[in-house]
């Protein structure tokens, strides 16, 4: 193996002043350099090549590996650790590295991650060619960008001093399948809305109206009646039985009522109710404002 390429972090240090404060007083100097486990090894010592060490990595970690920083806080208080925290178990690397990778070249061009740094429940990354660090929760749901590892240090301890790092909703094609149905919580509705396809089936007289997801080709949601009863739409419907049901209603209101059928129903009607033809659940709501 090549020697490897030392890179000099000090620098960021007038660019940081208040990060490579709280890095000293935890013990970090110029000078330091320490060992850490490269997490590729398994338990002979082999590399099994999901995460390659590299020089930005190993630079970072030699350097900084085993510092932790903890600020108080009115809730308590906000910190990381330099370093691979429970938070990296809880991923299941082992399992879901090439989700990893596909999110970091997705999102920062570069497919190459290494993990540096964990908190609350993120493990943040340091890319191949790049400054750049990309963090994931362990469930896979939000990633955070930013455009070096200080500068997410910074915004981990205070969120408004770094408006530059970026959240990313996760795609159902970047969360490995087991945490899919995670998604209904996490997630903003704007996200969900663009996973659906609606349209209708027609069969002799029969209408129904269904949304597909886009990503699984599954109709998730079937709308098998609309009927206007005075001012009451009434809406039977049946879903699949992982979406929350709360989820399906609300995709049936904007996909479906709105988007497909271009709001007719909000004409004559101020009231919508919604019968789960499955369990027979029957809810009742004003019509929310409609989305831009």
């Amino acid at each position: 193996m090549p020697p490897r390429q030392k890179i000099d972090f000090a620098h960021y240090e007038s660019q940081y002043p208040r990060i490579f404060r709280l890095l000293r007083d935890a013990g970090w100097n110029e000078r330091r350099e320490v060992d850490f486990p490269d997490v590729d090894e398994d338990s002979n010592g082999q590399l099994r090549g999901h995460a390659v060490l590299h020089d930005r990595a190993h630079s970072f970690l030699r350097s900084f590996y085993g510092l932790r920083i903890a600020v108080p806080r009115s809730y308590g208080e906000s910190g990381f650790l330099i370093g691979f925290g429970p938070q990296w178990e809880l991923m299941q690397f082992d399992r879901h590295h090439g989700k990893v990778q596909r999110i970091c070249s997705d999102i920062a061009g570069d497919g190459f991650a290494y993990p540096i740094l964990t908190w609350d429940r993120c493990v943040a990354f340091s890319l191949w060619d790049s400054d750049q660090v990309l963090a994931i929760d362990d469930n896979y749901q939000v990633c955070f960008h930013a455009k070096d590892p200080f500068q997410l240090m910074e915004w981990i301890l205070e969120p408004k001093s770094q408006p530059g790092v970026q959240r990313h909703d996760l795609e159902y094609t970047q969360i490995p399948q087991e945490y899919w149905h995670l998604a209904a919580e996490t997630h903003p509705l704007s996200f969900h809305l663009r996973q659906y396809r609606p349209y209708q089936l027609t069969e002799g007289d029969r209408i129904t109206y269904v949304l597909e997801s886009v990503t699984t080709k599954v109709i998730e949601v079937e709308v098998t009646e609309l009927t206007e009863q005075g001012e009451v739409l009434s809406v039977k419907y049946r879903t699949h039985p992982w979406l929350a049901d709360k989820l399906a209603r609300q995709m049936i209101i904007h996909k479906l009522l709105d988007e497909w059928l271009e709001g007719r129903y909000r004409q004559n009607t101020k009231r919508i109710r919604f019968e789960n033809i499955v369990d027979q659940r029957v809810t009742t709501t004003e019509w929310p404002d409609r989305l831009t």
